[in-house]
């Protein structure tokens, strides 16, 4: 009840203190920026930006093994199988580590260990692109 009571007494003491009594406005300095800025079209900025030639995302084009497995141990993007979609896994593989709880912590332990060995060896290529669950059903 104490707590309910001082958190009361914190939020009407806020409420009090960032009344609006205690706020102007400058109406001088407000009508100096407006005049001082500068009109912007959108085609002025259009011509100013730099020509982009490949506007193409490459996901999973050329996964690194240490980024792989770093996202497989933290616990939070190793849950939503955040290296699986880097290393270029099928989307159904990644619903279903999602859903599973990522193969009720079994394939989470799993899929550090295989990748900490792809890190050693210098080599993930062959669960990347790979559309299965069990990406590393065919290597053990």
């Amino acid at each position: 009840m104490k707590k309910i009571l001082v958190s009361l007494f914190a939020v009407l003491a806020m409420g009090i203190a960032a009344n609006a009594a205690n706020y102007s406005v400058d109406e001088a300095s407000i009508d100096a920026m407006i005049e001082a800025a500068a009109e912007v079209s959108p085609l002025a900025m259009e011509s100013a930006a730099p020509a982009v030639t490949d506007v193409t995302i490459h996901i999973g084009s050329n996964p690194q093994p240490i980024v792989a497995f770093v996202l497989s141990v933290i616990p939070v993007t190793g849950w939503l199988a955040c290296h699986r979609m880097y290393m270029g896994t099928s989307p159904l593989a990644v619903i279903l580590n999602i859903v599973t709880g990522d193969g009720f912590g079994i394939v989470y332990v799993i899929d550090a260990v295989m990748l900490l060995l792809g890190v050693l060896d210098d080599n993930i290529a062959p669960y990347c692109n790979n559309p299965r669950w069990w990406m590393w059903a065919d290597i053990i």
